[in-house]
C-alpha cells in the first residue's frame, strides 16, 4: 500500500474522497473519523472532497468539507490543499493556460477568504 501511495503522490494524481457515500457503501468504515482521508493526506496524496451522489445522499461539497472539518483532525493547510486539489485535478473546458489562470483566481479568492475569516 505504501508503494502505491508513494507512486500516486509522486505523479500528483488527484483522488476523490466521498465521505458520505463511502460511509453508505463501505461497511468497514464506521464513522467519518475512520475514513482513510487523513491517511491519504499524511501520505501527501492530492485528494479532493466530492459528493459522488448529490441527489440520493443529499450532499454538497460544502457539506462534505464540513464533515471533514468537524470529524477529522484536519489542519487549515490540509483543508487548503484539499480544496485546491479539487480545482487543479478537475476537468476544464478551456486550454491548459486558461485552467491555470482559473486555478490562480481560486487560490487568490481562497486566501482572501481565509484572511477575512481566520485573520491570517
Amino acid at each position: 500500500m505504501k508503494s502505491l501511495a508513494k507512486y500516486i503522490a509522486s505523479q500528483r494524481i488527484t483522488t476523490e474522497a466521498n465521505l458520505t457515500s463511502n460511509l453508505q457503501t463501505t461497511p468497514s468504515i464506521k464513522s467519518v473519523a475512520e475514513h482513510p482521508l487523513k491517511q491519504m493526506l499524511e501520505h501527501n496524496l492530492s485528494v479532493s472532497l466530492c459528493t459522488d451522489n448529490r441527489l440520493m445522499s443529499n450532499r454538497t461539497v460544502s457539506k462534505e468539507i464540513e464533515l471533514a472539518v468537524n470529524h477529522l483532525p484536519i489542519t487549515t493547510r490540509e483543508l487548503y490543499n484539499v480544496v485546491i486539489a479539487g480545482f487543479k485535478g478537475s476537468f476544464y473546458p478551456g486550454s491548459y493556460n486558461e485552467k491555470r489562470a482559473y486555478v490562480r483566481q481560486v487560490i487568490n479568492r481562497y486566501k482572501k477568504l481565509e484572511t477575512m475569516l481566520l485573520g491570517r
